[in-house]
Parts: C-alpha cells; sequence; structure tokens
C-alpha cells in the first residue's frame, strides 16, 4: 500500500517519489495551522477529526502523532484555495501530501 497519494505529473501519471524517504522517526508531531472557511464544521469538529485520522494511522503504522499548538511541526495541516501557489492544485483531488523532504505537509481543499 501507498501510505500517501502523488501529484500527477504532466501526463497524467503519478509522480515519483523515491523510495526510503522518511522522517527517520516514528513519533511525529502535527498541528493544523489553517482552517477551513467555508463549511459548517467548527475547528474543535476538525480537529476531531484529525485525531481521529492520526490515531487510525497509529493502530497500523508503528507510528505516533502528537498534536502541537505552536513551534515547528513534522506535518503542517492548512486547508488551502483551490490554486494557492505551491505547484499542486486540487483538479484531481481534494488533498495532496508531500513527502517527508519536501516538508510532510497536508494540504486539503478550502472549498
Amino acid at each position: 500500500k501507498r501510505l500517501f497519494c502523488c501529484p500527477l505529473d504532466e501526463n497524467g501519471d503519478e509522480g515519483s517519489i523515491g523510495l526510503g524517504n522518511r522522517w527517520g522517526r516514528f513519533d511525529l508531531s502535527y498541528q493544523i495551522s489553517k482552517y477551513q472557511t467555508n463549511t459548517s464544521l467548527s475547528t474543535q469538529q476538525v480537529d476531531t477529526e484529525v485525531w481521529k485520522a492520526f490515531s487510525m494511522w497509529e493502530e497500523v503504522s508503528g507510528l505516533t502523532f502528537e498534536e502541537v499548538r505552536s513551534g515547528p511541526a513534522d506535518i503542517d495541516i492548512s486547508f488551502e484555495p483551490v490554486e494557492y501557489g505551491d505547484g499542486d492544485y486540487f483538479a484531481f483531488s481534494p488533498a495532496h501530501a508531500l513527502s517527508p523532504k519536501d516538508g510532510g505537509d497536508i494540504h486539503l481543499a478550502n472549498y
């Protein structure tokens, strides 16, 4: 199984992510730096759903995830507009994740 999706390249194929691209440890931190604005979910509901998702990953991956409210985090989660300037956009998927070597961020569409 693939642990994260890859952006599509100019031919519509999955981009390549080098094998062995890892954080190098099993205890990771995350934060939600930008919440969505176009939803009926509260920030507390988003926090709960993100926590649930990371809890599911913990059960099967051997990783642990801890939320941090300030300072650096291994995984930064942000809700972004459809086109927001990182070169990837949400034409094919409502979310994408960057590999650890590229920052490990998770970008979710702010529809």
